[in-house]
């Protein structure tokens, strides 16, 4: 049986330009998988992507109407290799269970953030290297 789903996972303008690449390509939209992480973890970092629910929900609906595979909530949390050692299933979970998807092949673009804690430690500490560099 041949496996022929193509998963993007992540909410970023990286993921969607990522769908319109492979359709532009001339992949079937019924062989894409676009999996979106769970924000709720990731609210104090989360910029929406489009800055508009408007348009979030019209972008979606374009999706659906094509027949994109669209699983909200759902977080990566493991892959699976075949013999070769290229990813032949990744495994999501939602608050409710845990889904395996199998693919062939798969885009991640899962949101980098940075916590503004690290940010003023690195400062703070970059502060004091320069006091010591003085004395």
């Amino acid at each position: 049986m041949f496996i022929d789903n193509i998963i993007i996972y992540g909410e970023s303008m990286e993921s969607y330009c990522c769908i319109n690449f492979l359709l532009s390509s001339g992949i079937k939209p019924i062989n894409i998988v676009f999996v979106r992480p769970s924000l709720s973890k990731k609210k104090e970092f989360y910029v929406p992507v489009f800055n508009d629910t408007f348009v979030e929900k019209k972008i979606h609906d374009i999706l659906f109407n094509l027949n994109i595979k669209v699983l909200s909530n759902h977080e990566l949390i493991d892959w699976e290799l075949n013999d070769s050692g290229n990813v032949k299933k990744l495994i999501f979970e939602t608050q409710n269970y845990r889904k395996s998807i199998e693919c062939l092949c798969c885009f991640l673009y899962d949101k980098k953030m940075v916590n503004a804690r690290i940010i003023k430690g690195k400062y703070y500490a970059e502060i004091i290297q320069f006091i010591i560099n003085l004395i």
